[in-house]
């Protein structure tokens, strides 16, 4: 008796960025979002502005997309273009913070961000 492997579904996961600009969307590589991000380079086209970026998460299996999770943000340029996530964080930093579980009872935690 033979046994014959099968071959399983291989699963991907990629990251996209997009630069949202007035003429349209503006794909970024991973690598200049990395750059951006770590204030390597700067951007003088959008120096003094403030920009929407969004992260597009793609999973595919076996070539086919499985799912599509979009995270949009913004992104503030100082004036030589390089981007500020200072603000960006500072508001993740927030929401997070509202967030933390509120203890209402000796083993109990509420975790719905509400108080």
């Amino acid at each position: 008796m033979a046994v014959v492997p099968f071959k399983r579904a291989r699963r991907r996961l990629s990251i996209r960025h997009y630069l949202c600009t007035e003429a349209g969307p503006f794909r970024v590589t991973s690598r200049l979002a990395r750059e951006l991000a770590h204030r390597e380079v700067a951007a003088p086209q959008f120096a003094n502005s403030v920009q929407r970026m969004v992260e597009v998460f793609v999973e595919t299996v076996g070539g086919e997309i499985r799912e599509i999770q979009i995270r949009p943000t913004n992104v503030r340029f100082d004036q030589q273009g390089k981007a500020d996530l200072h603000d960006t964080a500072e508001t993740m930093a927030v929401m997070v913070g509202a967030l933390e579980p509120t203890k209402v009872g000796e083993n109990v935690f509420d975790v719905s961000g509400e108080s």
